[in-house]
């Protein structure tokens, strides 16, 4: 499975309990597909060049 369970953990879990782990990792597969989302359109700043920074304090 590609949840990250093996066969040998899913024989020793009940099939609430696969539901349950396989609920929970969409749920954080969503909330980091989410979060990545955010970053990106996050605006992007840049810092000031030393040239920038004297012409500034110029005026």
């Amino acid at each position: 499975m590609e949840r990250g369970l093996t066969k040998k953990d899913m024989q020793h879990m009940t099939i609430g309990e696969i539901v349950d782990f396989a609920e929970a990792w969409n749920e954080r597969q969503k909330q980091g597909k989410e979060a990545e989302e955010r970053r990106s359109k996050s605006t992007k700043y840049r810092l000031a060049t030393p040239e920038e920074i004297s012409a500034y304090n110029r005026s």
